[in-house]
């Protein structure tokens, strides 16, 4: 819950937030320009504050991965990403945090046997694809892929004298469940089935201004392909990870570039084992916000 913990922070004395470094936060990183391919990692406990920051063409920030707790919890979240900017946001380059959300089900070489289910996902992000049955002998049956809780989308205001939500949801951190993995059949013994693709991550940007001239995406991972083992020995593919989720809070906003929080695809079964089913998508969210 980023702006949670944001406000709680800037409201610890007990002060109402009433100017503009209450919510974009206070600049502290500095301007920062992108010009080579970098990872930076932000977290609920790690947030990151820039006076501006900028990706220059071609350039490619990739999200930071963290740790997941099964259920997911506020302390321990995968991949969710928030930076703070003062001033201006500009992207020319992409911002992607492909796979990075709830992971999916592994594969699995024991003979007739289910397959896993894939971790859920929170928020507003997409559910993983179905692990493909094993086949005809025994194959385990088609397994769900994990399950995102939905959650509506927030218009936030903020007035002189306090902060509250229109709608009564809190602003949640939110990725894409995994993939469930496929199921295998008690026919051959070497065949293994595919494991399920990894969520889209979160990511939000809360900034003054936003020129997004550039690509940001929050992709599922494919699921894989099962392993052959022999004539008849079927194996199912792994379910697609869910679609993750993007978040732009500003007060001005120009953009051409694009969005994309696509769900996984699918792996191919192996003999008579089915394909997994690719992952839904996930959910991007660009809100304007009203300050004094």
């Amino acid at each position: 819950m980023y702006l949670s913990n944001h406000f709680k922070r800037k409201v610890a004395g007990g002060s109402a937030v009433t100017q503009e470094s209450d919510f974009f936060g206070d600049g502290a990183g500095g301007d920062v320009t992108i010009s080579a391919n970098t990872t930076i990692t932000s977290n609920h406990t790690n947030l990151k504050y820039y006076e501006n920051f900028t990706i220059d063409s071609t350039k490619i920030v990739t999200t930071g991965r963290t740790a997941i707790s099964s259920p997911p919890s506020e302390t321990n979240v995968a991949s969710s990403w928030c930076i703070f900017v003062m001033n201006t946001f500009t992207n020319n380059g992409t911002i992607t945090a492909d796979a990075q959300g709830a992971p999916g089900g592994a594969a699995i070489s024991n003979p007739t046997q289910t397959g896993n289910t894939g971790r859920s996902g929170q928020g507003v992000g997409g559910n993983g694809g179905d692990g493909g049955d094993g086949g005809s002998s025994g194959g385990g049956g088609t397994i769900a892929g994990g399950t995102t809780t939905t959650t509506n989308a927030n218009e936030l205001y903020i007035l002189p004298t306090a902060v509250f939500w229109r709608n009564p949801i809190s602003f949640n951190t939110s990725y894409g469940s995994g993939g469930s993995g496929g199921s295998r059949e008690n026919v051959g013994s070497t065949q293994v089935s595919g494991a399920g693709g990894t969520g889209g991550g979160e990511i939000v940007i809360i900034a003054k201004n936003v020129v997004q001239d550039g690509v940001i995406q929050s992709n599922g991972g494919n699921g894989t392909a099962a392993v052959a083992g022999g004539a008849g020995a079927g194996a199912g593919g792994g379910g697609g990870g869910g679609g993750g989720s993007i978040r732009i809070l500003y007060e001005t906003y120009f953009a051409t570039g694009s969005y994309s929080v696509a769900g996984g695809s699918g792996g191919a079964g192996t003999a008579d084992g089915a394909a997994g089913t690719s992952g839904t998508s996930g959910s991007t969210i660009l809100q304007s916000v009203l300050l004094p």
